[in-house]
C-alpha cells in the first residue's frame, strides 16, 4: 500500500511519459522559431542597405544628370554666344590668354544672354560657369566652357556627368584615366574623344578660382569662318578672315519702289537707322539714303548726269549742295552751293576762281590797271592778299593792306642807327652828336680786357617777320696825339658778327685793323649783308671794338691837335658808328 502510494507520488510530481513527451516537442517549436526570426531580420538588414544604396546611388545619378543637363545648356549658350561675336572674341583673344566670358557682367558680352531667365548660377555641386576663348595661330578660335570653384566632384561621377554633358563634353579628372598616374589638370573628353594637355595655360578665370581637377569642360565648335559651312556674310570684319565679308556672286536688290529725291517709309527724317540704306530704283540705279532723309543717287552723287542747257539743271531734293553738272551746250560745269548753280568758269563776281590749283599760260593778259593807293580787294569770294595788276606804264603792282603797291619796292624791317664816344669826356665838338660811354676802363660789362687791348661790344637783336636781308655798315676811328708831343702809338680793330639766336650759330662775320698809328688818327668800316629767313628768336648782330694804346695814357685821354697858331685843339680819341637795317 505504501509502495502503490509512493509510486502515485512519483507520478504526480514528474508527470507520465506521454506528457514529458508534449513538453520536450514544444520546447524545441520555441527554439526554431528565434533562428527564423533572427534570419530573417538578417535577410531584412541586408536587403535595407542594398535599398539604402540603391537609394543613394539613384540619387547620385540624379544629380550627376541634373549636372549634365546644366552643363549641356550652358555650352549649348556659349556656343551661340561664339558664333555671334566671332570677330569681337578673335580681336582680343591670343593663343595663350584667352578672352574670359563669365556667366553674368554688368557690361560686355556673358552666357546669360544667350541663357532663360532664372537659371541659377551654379550647377548642383556649385561650380560656376567660365568661358575661355582662345586665338591659336594656326587660326580660328578654340573655346572651353570650363567650371570652377564649388565641390570637387569625383573622378568616377565626372566620367558620367561628362557622358551626359551632351558634344564635346569633358573633365578635368585627378588621376589620369586608364593610369593611376597624376592628370596634371589635362582636360580629356567623354570616352576619350579629346584631350587638351594645358586647358588653360594662363590661369584665367571668371570667379578668381581658376578651373581644374574635379571640374567639368566642354569644347565649343563654333561655325566661325574657318568651316566650310559658313556661307553667309559677317557684319563686322574677322581678323585673319578678310573673305568673311566678301560677296562671291552680284548681289540683287529686288525691293526696286524707291525713287531718287524723295522719301518714303524705310528712308526719311523721321525712320529711324535709315541713314546709310542701299537700295535701287525702277532702273537699277543704286540709291542710298542720305542723312537729310530721302533717297539719293548713289552711282551719280556730285558728279550728276550732263544736262542739255542750264536751264536743264535739276532743283529741289534732288539738287545736292556739291553737286557738279555739266552743261551740254555750253561745255561749262556748274556747281550747286545749296540755293543756286554757279559756274566752275567763273564765280558769280565774274572771277576765275581754281582753288588751290595753278595757272600755267605763255601769257597774261591784264586789262585793267590800277593806281598805287587805291582800294585792291574787288571780289569777296577771292580776298585782297594775293591779288596782282599792273599801273598804267605797266608796271606790277600787288595788292598789300587792302591798297596797290608797287611789287618791286622794298620794305624796311627793324634795325638801328647811331654813333658812340667809347674814349671821353669830349670837350671837342668834332663828335658832340654822338653818345658817350662814361664808365670805367674796364668796367667788366661793357669794357673788358683781353690781354692788352680794351675790348667794347654792343649788340642788338632784329626779328624778321618774312624772308629779307640783314645789313650792318660799321666805322670806328681812334686818334693817337697829342698837340706838340710825339711818341703816342696805338692800334684799332672791329668785328661786326651775325648770330642765329635759334642755334648759336654765326651766320657772318667782317672785320677790319688799322696799322700802328703814331702821333696821327686813323679810321676802318666794315659792311655784312646776310639774306635770312624768319626764325624763333631772331638774330643778333654784334659790333666789338678792339684798342690797345703803347704810349702808357690813362684811360680816359684827350687827344689834341695843333691849331694854325700853335695852339691845341682836343679831338676824340675813340669813336664808332653803326647803321644796321633790315629789309624785305
Amino acid at each position: 500500500m505504501r509502495g502503490a502510494d509512493a509510486m502515485n507520488r512519483q507520478h504526480a510530481a514528474t508527470g507520465s511519459p506521454s506528457r514529458r513527451g508534449a513538453r520536450r516537442s514544444r520546447a524545441r517549436e520555441r527554439g526554431v522559431t528565434l533562428i527564423e526570426g533572427i534570419g530573417a531580420l538578417f535577410v531584412a538588414s541586408i536587403m535595407l542597405i542594398g535599398l539604402s544604396m540603391l537609394i543613394d546611388t539613384s540619387m547620385k545619378n540624379m544629380r550627376d544628370q541634373q549636372a549634365a543637363q546644366f552643363q549641356s545648356q550652358v555650352a549649348n549658350a556659349a556656343t551661340q554666344l561664339v558664333q555671334a561675336n566671332y570677330a569681337t572674341l578673335a580681336s582680343s583673344a591670343t593663343a595663350t590668354t584667352p578672352a574670359v566670358v563669365p556667366l553674368s557682367a554688368k557690361s560686355g558680352l556673358q552666357l546669360a544672354s544667350y541663357l532663360p531667365p532664372g537659371l541659377n548660377a551654379q550647377n548642383v555641386y556649385g561650380q560656376t560657369p567660365c568661358l575661355l576663348v582662345f586665338a591659336p595661330s594656326t587660326g580660328g578660335l578654340d573655346a572651353l566652357l570650363v567650371t570652377e570653384g564649388g565641390q570637387t566632384i569625383p573622378d568616377i561621377e565626372l566620367g558620367y556627368i561628362a557622358a551626359n554633358s551632351g558634344a564635346g563634353a569633358g573633365s578635368i579628372p585627378s588621376v589620369q584615366p586608364g593610369t593611376s598616374s597624376t592628370a596634371n589638370s589635362a582636360a580629356y573628353g567623354a570616352y576619350g574623344s579629346w584631350v587638351a594637355n594645358t586647358p588653360n595655360p594662363s590661369g584665367a578665370s571668371c570667379t578668381g578660382k581658376a578651373t581644374g581637377p574635379g571640374h567639368l569642360v566642354s569644347e565649343i565648335y563654333s561655325s566661325g569662318p574657318s568651316n566650310t559651312n559658313s556661307d553667309f556674310l559677317y557684319r563686322v570684319g574677322v581678323p585673319g578672315y578678310a573673305d568673311a565679308n566678301a560677296m562671291h556672286v552680284p548681289i540683287y536688290l529686288a525691293d526696286q519702289t524707291h525713287v531718287a529725291g524723295q522719301s518714303d517709309s524705310a528712308c526719311g527724317s523721321s525712320v529711324a537707322n535709315s541713314a546709310g540704306k542701299i537700295t535701287t530704283d525702277a532702273s537699277g540705279q543704286v540709291l542710298s539714303c542720305s542723312s537729310a532723309g530721302y533717297w539719293q543717287s548713289a552711282g551719280s552723287l556730285y558728279w550728276r548726269d550732263p544736262v542739255a542747257s542750264q536751264a536743264a539743271l535739276p532743283t529741289g531734293a534732288s539738287a545736292v549742295q556739291g553737286d557738279v553738272a555739266l552743261a551740254l551746250d555750253t561745255g561749262i560745269p556748274y556747281e550747286y552751293t545749296g540755293s543756286s548753280w554757279h559756274s566752275l568758269v567763273v564765280d558769280n563776281n565774274g572771277n576765275l576762281n581754281i582753288g588751290k590749283g595753278t595757272v600755267a599760260a605763255a601769257q597774261m593778259v591784264m586789262t585793267a590797271a590800277n593806281t598805287i593807293g587805291s582800294p585792291c580787294d574787288n571780289g569777296a569770294s577771292l580776298g585782297g592778299v594775293g591779288q596782282l595788276s599792273v599801273d598804267g606804264t605797266g608796271h606790277m603792282l600787288t595788292c598789300i593792306g587792302g591798297t596797290w603797291q608797287d611789287a618791286t619796292r622794298i620794305d624796311n624791317g627793324p634795325g638801328s642807327g647811331g654813333c658812340l664816344v667809347i674814349i671821353g669826356p669830349n670837350p671837342s665838338p668834332d663828335f658832340g652828336y654822338c653818345g658817350q660811354y662814361t664808365g670805367a676802363y674796364p668796367d667788366g660789362v661793357n669794357v673788358t680786357m683781353n690781354g692788352s687791348w680794351y675790348v667794347y661790344k654792343q649788340s642788338w637783336t632784329l626779328t624778321l617777320a618774312k624772308p629779307g636781308v640783314i645789313t650792318a655798315s660799321v666805322w670806328g676811328h681812334l686818334s693817337e696825339q697829342y698837340c706838340r708831343a710825339t711818341g703816342l702809338s696805338g692800334h684799332l680793330e672791329q668785328d661786326v658778327v651775325i648770330i642765329d639766336n635759334d642755334t648759336g650759330s654765326v651766320l657772318g662775320s667782317n672785320w677790319a685793323q688799322t696799322p700802328a698809328i703814331t702821333d696821327t688818327s686813323a679810321g676802318i668800316t666794315e659792311n655784312l649783308v646776310k639774306p635770312l629767313s624768319p626764325n624763333k628768336n631772331g638774330y643778333q648782330v654784334s659790333i666789338i671794338t678792339s684798342w690797345a694804346t703803347y704810349s702808357g695814357q690813362t684811360m680816359p685821354y684827350q687827344a689834341s691837335t695843333c691849331a694854325p697858331d700853335g695852339s691845341a685843339v682836343p679831338i676824340t680819341p675813340l669813336v664808332v658808328g653803326w647803321n644796321i637795317n633790315s629789309y624785305y
